[in-house]
Parts: C-alpha cells; structure tokens; sequence
C-alpha cells in the first residue's frame, strides 16, 4: 500500500542549544494536530541534541538526522526540508515555539483556506532574551499591501519575521540561499512571493508563534558587523533588481548602510563584497559624494 499522505512537516535545524529546543518539541507534542511529521537536522559536535530528542515520543513521526559535517546556517535549514513529505512545510528554528496548541492548525488554514496563496505567516510574540520583555510584532494593513503590490519592498526591512512564523507548499519551496546568512529570509520570501501565479497573500494577525529575539546564539546577533552588512546586502540587492535603475529608497538605503559603517569609497566596498550594487556609476557617485562630506567634516 503506498503510504498514507502526511499533512504538514516540522522542520527543525538544530544547533547544541537543548533548553529551547525542549521547549519547542514540548509545544509540538501540545498540539491539536495530529497530522505532522517531525524532522530534526542537527549541527552539533556531539550527542547532545540526539539525547534530548530520543526523550520524546512522537510516535514514529520524528526523524532525526545528525550532519557530520556540520552543514551550518541556512543549509542545515535546506537539510531539514529536504528529508520533508509533506504538503506543507512548517520550519521552526530550535529557540523559536508554538504560542499555544491550535498554533500549528491555524498556520494549516491559512493555506488550507486561501488556495492561491503558496506562502502564509502570522504575527508573532517576540521574547527579548536580554531583558525577558515581550511585544508582539505584527505586520501592518500598509505594509501588506505594499508587500502584494512589490514583494522587494522586504529588502528595506522584515516586517514578516523569522522563518519561524511561515508555513509553505512544499513542491512551491524555493530553497535558501547558502550564499547569505543574515539577509537568507528575506530573499526566501521575496522569490516565493513573486513565484506565485497570483500574489495572494495569506496572512493573520495573531501571534501563533514566540520569537526569541537578542540573544548572543543568533545569527542575526553575531551578523551586525561591516563585513556581512555591506556584503550580503551588496549580493541580494544585485540578485534581485539584476542592475534595474534605483529608485530613492535604495538610494537612502545604501546611503544610511556605508554611513552606518564608515564605507566611504568604491575600493572599500570591493574589499568588502568583491562587487558594488549596480549600475556602478550611479553608486560610485554616491559613494564619492559621501566621502567628500566625510573630508569636509574632518577637517572643520
């Protein structure tokens, strides 16, 4: 007989830290969903997680695969829904969680519900594990109707959240790019946003997830430097507008980044990226124009 077909998959990419992935497995099995599968990619040097994980009974629906080597962020990601049978793919980070037990069957109806829609998110309680404060990060009416007419309008700032608050079809997945590791969500979101043969949004604004935000294991904490801002921001600008005219935000929008961290020539920006957004010209101009300003300071 072939095997019966599996509704949703919970792909975890797992990294050494045990305590919040207990949480989160703990709020799979809370679920009143019975129609999942459960795959566990993990990155870790040792056994830790693979202990943690055979703890739980997920009645045969887990699946645990440790890489050696270690794949690293986002491939482990594209591991994990590799293994993946089914219809959907629910991705969870492993310090990410359910809000609550109807999480994963609200996440479900929203494709179930908006059929044209390949992609779905929802709000989401953001836990700062720096001060333990709570908000809930929601997009707003304007930002979603901005997001349904120009899907780049992302590049300037996530407003949808962390690829924990997303649900897709899996034969729609658009695999994420290894190339980038801080911008990796957005671009995700932009090319299977715009691969739909209809920008359907589906949406909702309850938190069915809780983020953990500012905390030093992140890859978004450890991604606030020069080398990474300007290189990763430099590639996906490039990938996605292919050397089209600008418009004025993106002008502001380099302009505020080479500010932000004293990049004040078109060599820099090479030894930085090895590659200028595009067309050259026009930012080379720019650049030329903040480093005068930045002379002009000095020497006042």
């Amino acid at each position: 007989m072939p095997e019966r077909p599996i509704k949703v998959s919970i792909c975890i990419p797992a990294y050494k830290q045990v305590a919040f992935l207990r949480r989160l497995l703990e709020s799979v099995q809370a679920q009143n969903f019975p129609d999942y599968e459960v795959i566990v990619t993990d990155d870790s040097p040792d056994d830790v997680v693979e202990r943690l994980v055979r703890e739980f009974d997920f009645e045969g629906k887990l699946i645990y695969q440790h890489n050696t080597p270690a794949l690293g962020s986002p491939a482990n990601w594209n591991a994990a829904i590799a293994l993946a049978k089914g219809e959907y793919i629910k991705i969870m980070h492993h310090d990410d969680w359910f809000a609550h037990e109807q999480s994963l069957r609200e996440f479900i109806w929203l494709l179930d519900e908006e059929t044209d829609a390949d992609f779905a998110f929802s709000a989401t309680s953001v836990f700062r594990a720096d001060d333990h404060s709570t908000h809930v990060h929601c997009a707003t009416k304007e930002q979603l109707k901005q997001l349904e007419l120009d899907p780049k309008i992302l590049f300037y700032g996530n407003f949808i959240g962390p690829p924990s608050v997303t649900i897709f079809r899996r034969k729609k997945f658009q695999r994420f790019d290894e190339r980038v590791k801080y911008v990796v969500d957005i671009d995700q979101y932009i090319r299977m946003i715009e691969g739909q043969e209809m920008r359907v949004l589906a949406f909702t604004s309850e938190p069915l997830t809780v983020s953990v935000s500012n905390s030093k294991h992140q890859v978004t904490f450890e991604s606030q430097d020069e080398e990474t801002q300007v290189k990763e921001y430099v590639y996906l600008y490039n990938k996605i507008w292919k050397g089209a005219w600008p418009k004025k935000m993106a002008i502001q929008f380099f302009q505020n980044l080479f500010l932000k961290y004293h990049v004040y020539s078109f060599a820099h920006v090479q030894l930085i990226a090895a590659d200028c957004p595009r067309p050259t010209w026009l930012f080379r101009f720019l650049l030329l124009r903040l480093r005068l300003v930045h002379l002009f300071k000095r020497t006042r």
